[in-house]
């Protein structure tokens, strides 16, 4: 390979690593971000060398989002993001560990831009698409609990129907 070639290849690949990377950390930020705010913590654990947490939000607009975070001077991050494919079902299309983000480990990086496409319309919606969970969860537990109330209720007055002999 010729040294003009050569270099055009070095700053080929230097260009695609410095996009990838910045697409990735914009992704895994994201993820963070929305995780701790309208996800569920699923593990936390604290001991005198380290702290390990685990989140997940399932199901939003399509998406699954999963992290791992560990707090030691031996321990990373990791964060899993899975598409819903209708036609295959849910897919992981990233998968990052990292204990230093100038140290990205991709895993798994779906190159197809269906994924790519709609989370960047996510992540330029947040607010508004975060506000509208909130709101459909507040509602669900607000129907969960008139549920519960009714259910409570008719089993008092079948209780009260059968002492009078009405069943």
């Amino acid at each position: 390979m010729a040294k003009q070639e050569l270099g055009n290849e070095i700053e080929k690949l230097e260009r695609q690593i410095e996009v990838r990377k910045k697409l990735v950390l914009s992704y895994l930020n994201f993820v963070k971000k929305i995780m701790s705010e309208i996800g569920e913590r699923t593990l936390y654990e604290e001991s005198s060398n380290h702290t390990k947490t685990k989140w997940e939000l399932l199901d939003f607009h399509g998406f699954r989002f999963f992290g791992a975070f560990g707090l030691t001077c031996f321990g990373g991050n990791e964060i899993i993001i899975e598409f819903n494919r209708e036609q295959r079902g849910w897919l992981s299309v990233l998968s990052v560990y990292w204990q230093d983000k100038n140290d990205l480990d991709v895993k798994v990086f779906d190159t197809n831009n269906d994924w790519q496409k709609l989370l960047k319309q996510i992540i330029s919606q947040r607010e508004r698409l975060i506000a509208e969970f909130n709101n459909a969860k507040k509602q669900q537990v607000t129907e969960n609990k008139l549920v519960k109330e009714n259910s409570q209720r008719l089993a008092e007055l079948q209780k009260q129907a059968e002492r009078l002999n009405l069943s």
